[in-house]
């Protein structure tokens, strides 16, 4: 088999699959949703937390980004292992903890649930298989059993957000626009897939060699980090770096000089455009190589809340160009899932 032929089929390459496996969410597991907010309106919790790791916390991140717009409920977020390392006080019996993992046993995100577990927190965890470890003794669990990790957990969390602000009274015009923009997401994701496979294989030679920086903000935030670390280091093996594009100015554009670095900016069409923007030019006039992949561009219609699964598709096939013209097969691992990282884990 050709390695074109095989990448496509690798277990990361979900772009085909997504629109799909949102649909089957919306007429599957929203039931499932709906009770799980019921359950967690019911008990009043002071706040929400959503924790993860990897790929995993990257989507939750789209659920907790709604939750500040639309809830009056504080909502935070913190990844699985500063959840372990901070020990926030603040984390009782009255707080609700909302986890997810892929595999359901990533190390760190297992030590976030059994400090939840000891201190009597409710978790809500999202998995994409009934028997994962993070599910076993959860005060709810729900799965998604779809390689498409980041989309779900994004998406089942941000339907998550819309029925609660329902069921505490605070449901708004805004937030029946967003439920409606969630319903008609997978229409959309077919209509901008195609065009965001030919955005990413136009755009994939410009990323064939030099050091490259992902910049993005707002919704879309983890959506770059994710890809920075999780995708392109992790599948590319490459050296890249990520820096939040509101937070560009603040140092990191000393690193700007004719032909370098490249730059790789994942632009949504909500409030934190203006930043990528004068990104954008910023390295432009200095002479940096600038590559966009502009929300704006694929979807000028579609709610800004939805940024990041509107980029996400463009991504894993720039994933895929970028792997086949680098000719690195997308399943040939050299330590995750082959060796432990350190001693007493497990390697997931």
């Amino acid at each position: 088999m050709k390695l074109e032929e095989k990448n496509l089929g690798a277990e990361i390459f979900s772009a085909p699959v997504v629109a799909d496996e949102l649909e089957r969410m919306w007429g599957e597991k929203r039931s499932q949703v709906i009770e799980i907010a019921e359950a967690i309106s019911a008990r009043n919790p002071r706040s929400l937390v959503f924790f993860g790791s990897g790929g995993s916390s990257a989507g939750l991140y789209s659920g907790y980004w709604a939750g500040l717009r639309f809830l009056k409920l504080p909502v935070h977020y913190l990844l699985a292992p500063d959840m372990t390392s901070a020990q926030p006080a603040g984390l009782d019996p009255d707080v609700v903890a909302i986890g997810a993992s892929y595999s359901g046993k990533t190390v760190d995100t297992i030590r976030a649930k059994n400090w939840f577990m000891e201190r009597k927190v409710p978790l809500f965890s999202i998995t994409r298989r009934p028997e994962a470890e993070l599910g076993l003794g959860a005060t709810w669990s729900l799965t998604y059993e779809s390689v498409a990790l980041y989309s779900s957990v994004a998406y089942l969390t941000m339907l998550l957000v819309v029925e609660l602000a329902r069921l505490r009274g605070e449901w708004t015009a805004e937030v029946a626009a967003f439920e409606a923009a969630l319903r008609t997401l997978p229409e959309l994701l077919r209509e901008i897939y195609e065009p965001s496979r030919q955005m990413a294989e136009l755009k994939a030679p410009e990323l064939d060699e030099g050091k490259l920086v992902v910049l993005s903000g707002g919704g879309a935030y983890t959506l770059g980090y994710m890809m920075a670390y999780d995708m392109f280091g992790e599948f590319l093996k490459m050296h890249c770096a990520y820096i939040h594009s509101g937070e560009f100015r603040h140092g990191p554009l000393e690193i700007v000089r004719p032909g370098e670095p490249n730059m790789l900016f994942l632009m949504g069409n909500d409030a934190s455009r203006h930043f990528s923007e004068a990104g954008v030019k910023f390295g432009s006039d200095n002479g940096a190589r600038v590559i966009t992949f502009d929300a704006k561009e694929l979807a000028p219609d579609a709610h800004p809340l939805l940024d990041a699964l509107v980029l996400y598709n463009s991504q894993i096939w720039l994933l895929y160009y970028m792997a086949c013209r680098r000719k690195i097969d997308l399943e040939d691992y050299k330590y995750m899932h082959v060796v432990p990282y350190t001693e007493g884990d497990t390697f997931f």
